[in-house]
């Protein structure tokens, strides 16, 4: 449970993935970035609202040539840029976490970007939860580790590193998951998108 708890989301936005969750014979967590699948865990129920995990290509199985985790090293004196290097963030109070404000007066109605949260939907808070996109550190997680022609981001491979017997696959499509496996189960990883410079 413990392994599992560690891929779910801390996102109170993302309610449905804050928790393990069962379908079929699996039990899966995911915090939208990156999953995990192990046998189905007595205890660990259904959810309906939940995204259908066995829709997602899991032929892990049939796959060989597992390569051992990249080396890497975070710049610890990066911040991470959601919380502002506190750790935890907490629902933006102007816009009640929307990343929006609606005005209206007598002739129109109109939303805009929260100045506050800069349309994030959360600020920067000694209080609350912890920050998803760097595990409470206050470090920037995002930087992106090569792995062959794909980067993952920081946060996600150590996770993964986390896992007892972890490997990764090199995917022959840098646009789909990186898939990986560890003692007891399987998992998917999206890598980083984008310009990495």
């Amino acid at each position: 449970m413990e392994i599992l708890k560690k891929f779910c989301s801390r996102d109170q936005n993302k309610y449905q993935l804050i928790e393990p969750f069962s379908q079929g014979d699996y039990t899966y967590a995911t915090d939208g970035r990156a999953a995990i699948r192990v046998p189905r865990v007595d205890g660990i129920g259904e959810n309906e609202n939940a995204p259908n995990m066995e829709f997602l290509k899991w032929d892990h199985a049939d796959l060989t040539d597992w390569c051992d985790l990249p080396e890497y090293a975070i710049d610890k004196t990066v911040k991470c840029p959601d919380c502002g290097g506190h750790g935890k963030i907490a629902f933006c109070p102007e816009c009640d976490g929307e990343g929006e404000v609606f005005f209206e007066n007598a002739y129109s109605e109109y939303e805009i970007c929260c100045d506050t949260c800069r349309g994030l939907g959360s600020i920067a808070s000694e209080s609350c939860h912890i920050c998803d996109a760097c595990d409470g550190t206050g470090i920037n997680h995002r930087q992106p580790i090569e792995f062959g022609e794909v980067h993952i981001q920081a946060l996600l491979l150590n996770r993964i590193a986390q896992l007892e017997g972890a490997k990764l696959y090199q995917p022959s499509d840098i646009h789909m998951p990186i898939k990986f496996i560890f003692d007891g189960g399987c998992g998917l990883v999206m890598p980083m998108r984008g310009n990495l410079e």
